[in-house]
């Protein structure tokens, strides 16, 4: 399960690891350039490189909206095998592109909203179907196939782009069909989420797949406790700052702007300090971001709120996509400092207002909430035994009406 759901994650990557690619290669810049540079070769100017790009980011902000109500009431299964079929159509439109540049830009639109959909489903469905002891573990992997995506996008461009016809770029795009083949065909053969069907009668189905989920028998003490945990919670409620500084700070004070060539130990150790990012970023925010805000939210109001967490996290990187070639144009390398100051606000924000969710149930974090556990002493908080877990709940609820 962790594997087949977390390839939404690599549909992700793999798109946004293709795009950087394409808009450097010669033939994809001789069908859809709207202008030459200095030395007469085609290129894209800022608005329309801007707007390819970051046109994915619109439908992404689109499709993470719409996911949570559709999937609230289809179920996150069918509604996670329809954005991976969304996300084909939107290829199919890439793909046969030939001279019109924004049939490309609208083909990402429409991907864009099987991704942004993907992207609220996968963490939700994850984090309501796995024991508690591994479900972070499996949230993660959505952003460790996001960071494999890009890589392999990478590989393949690579592969291709010394190829001077439109097979350099068609290739890679042709192979994004694998991933959401693979994901929509394997998610027909799992179960719904438990939780879904809890909040739709199908309590029997509910228990079974947590049962199987753990690996234990229906009767098993761990099942009848999550079971009741539920029950009893949804009736009543029915992407390593250090490394963006330094790469901004050579690449601002110690790179020869002009001629770059000349600094070839400053441009090895940038790309050395982008990779430590990377690797920085897919270890440590990415993954986490992910996780928690698929585990803080109330279950009746999980889908939605991740949906908006999401969507703003997808405005963000339109904003991000399309602003970035004017912005370096300006600043150049010192707009590695801003994401710097957002990495060390994020960090200040998460050690005073964030609790430590490892090892909880859904269930358990919901109480942390209705009891105002305090984030920093959270580590150490004991649920009440029994049925003190639930009651405190159903108190809270009742006195809320």
């Amino acid at each position: 399960m962790g594997m087949l759901v977390s390839m939404g994650g690599l549909i992700f990557g793999y798109d946004t690891g293709q795009i950087s690619g394409f808009l450097t290669m010669r033939n994809f810049l001789a069908h859809l350039a709207d202008r030459t540079n200095a030395a007469g070769q085609p290129s894209f100017s800022n608005v329309r490189s801007g707007t390819i790009v970051g046109l994915l980011s619109i439908g992404t902000l689109l499709g993470a909206l719409i996911a949570a109500p559709i999937s609230d009431r289809f179920g996150r299964k069918y509604t996670i095998v329809l954005s991976a079929a969304i996300y084909m159509i939107g290829v199919v439109v890439q793909i046969t592109s030939t001279s019109h540049w924004y049939q490309v830009a609208l083909g990402r639109w429409v991907g864009g909203i099987g991704v942004g959909a993907l992207s609220v489903l996968v963490p939700v469905y994850q984090a309501e179907t796995a024991p508690r002891q591994a479900r972070g573990a499996l949230v993660s992997a959505y952003q460790l196939f996001i960071t494999l995506g890009i890589l392999l996008a990478y590989c393949i461009n690579y592969g291709t782009e010394g190829i001077d016809s439109p097979t350099s770029w068609r290739t890679t795009m042709g192979i994004g069909f694998i991933w959401p083949s693979i994901m929509a065909v394997g998610m027909l053969f799992l179960r719904e989420s438990p939780r879904w069907d809890f909040r739709h009668g199908n309590i029997d189905a509910a228990r079974t797949t947590i049962a199987k989920s753990y690996g234990v028998p229906e009767s098993h003490p761990e099942v009848v406790r999550e079971v009741r945990e539920i029950e009893e919670k949804l009736m009543p409620s029915q992407q390593a700052a250090g490394n963006i500084h330094v790469f901004a700070s050579i690449g601002s004070f110690a790179i020869d702007q002009d001629t770059p060539e000349n600094t070839p130990d400053v441009g090895a150790a940038m790309i050395v300090f982008a990779c430590l990012f990377i690797a920085g970023f897919a270890m440590t925010w990415g993954p986490i971001s992910w996780t928690l805000v698929s585990e803080i939210y109330p279950g009746r109001y999980r889908s939605m709120c991740m949906a908006l967490a999401t969507a703003l996290c997808w405005l963000s990187n339109f904003y991000v996509a399309f602003a970035t070639p004017f912005i370096t144009e300006e600043i150049n390398y010192r707009y590695g400092y801003v994401f710097a100051s957002c990495c060390f606000a994020g960090a200040v924000i998460v050690y005073f207002f964030v609790p430590e969710t490892q090892g909880r149930s859904l269930e358990e974090i919901d109480t942390m909430f209705v009891l105002g556990v305090n984030p920093r002493k959270s580590k150490h908080w004991k649920p009440p035994a029994g049925e003190g877990l639930t009651s405190l709940d159903n108190t809270y609820w009742c006195e809320g009406d």
